[in-house]
């Protein structure tokens, strides 16, 4: 879902598993399918992090079909993050956040619904809490060599402390300079408050 830590976790990924840090870092999925982009042009064209908010994201309607059947082909992981916590940080979003509040329970029931029933591919869940805590960094990292199957790096680089926003900053504006070439990625969106 939204807000539920989708960039941490792209950043995990970039940051300790070479295989993925290519150009671009990661593939808008929503974007690419309401754009016109086929699905079928992604099966051939190598690994990498693709990110998508399906259901939720309103870019996937009228794609649902072939997003399933896409996502069901590839490993998927998923961040679970309290939903008071999500709720409150789509709250600063200003309109658009508020609206999303709103049908909270709605979107909460969709994103369930097909994760939890209706997919049919691969799935490893990660917890929010998880990709945030450095003492459980290595374990998170050895399941995604184990899920991924990919080589990673032997020293984990985990996520930059919040408090450490000059530190943040840095890497965001390292990572919209330098792309994959940026010695650390972060491709997060906004700085929380």
């Amino acid at each position: 879902m939204m807000r539920s830590g989708t960039h941490l976790l792209i950043n995990l990924l970039l940051n300790n598993f070479p295989a993925f840090k290519s150009s671009p870092l990661y593939l808008n999925l929503d974007m690419f399918v309401h754009q016109g982009g086929h699905l079928k042009e992604l099966d051939h064209s190598g690994g990498f992090v693709v990110k998508t908010h399906f259901p939720q994201s309103v870019e996937c309607r009228g794609h649902e079909d072939g997003l399933k059947e896409f996502l069901g082909r590839n490993k998927v992981l998923l961040v679970y993050r309290n939903p008071h916590e999500i709720k409150r940080s789509l709250g600063k979003f200003g309109e658009w956040g508020a609206a999303e509040v709103s049908k909270f329970a709605q979107i909460q029931a969709d994103f369930s619904n097909y994760w939890d029933h209706e997919h049919q591919g691969e799935v490893m869940r990660v917890k929010y809490a998880d990709l945030i805590d450095e003492t459980k960094l290595p374990s998170l990292i050895e399941a995604l060599q184990t899920f991924t199957g990919l080589p990673r790096n032997s020293k984990i680089v985990g996520v930059v402390a919040k408090k450490k926003r000059l530190t943040i900053l840095f890497w965001k504006a390292a990572t919209r300079l330098f792309g994959h070439l940026s010695p650390r990625i972060n491709t997060g969106i906004k700085l929380g408050k």
